[in-house]
């Protein structure tokens, strides 16, 4: 899902895939938290893993916006350490 993710923001723009990511967690997160049988919250789940495409766009924006060399060389290193993209 990131690759269609990393397309449709090409396509349209970085803020509205990522406020739709954002969107979809939410949204699936209430189904999940109001959630009445067990079904209901796996459908929610996997919603959230359906909408959620933000690391792969996040990784692109960081790197599109990092304009000093010697910080494009410690992103990768960070970013495995931390585990946050």
């Amino acid at each position: 899902m990131g690759m269609y993710w990393g397309g449709l923001s090409d396509r349209i723009g970085r803020k509205p895939v990522l406020l739709m990511g954002c969107l979809g967690t939410l949204l699936s997160l209430v189904m999940v938290g109001f959630a009445p049988n067990i079904w209901v919250a796996l459908l929610g789940r996997s919603i959230g893993g359906l909408l959620n495409g933000n690391i792969g766009v996040i990784q692109t924006m960081v790197a599109e916006l990092v304009t000093k060399p010697e910080h494009e060389r410690e992103l990768p290193s960070l970013a495995q350490q931390r585990r946050y993209f």
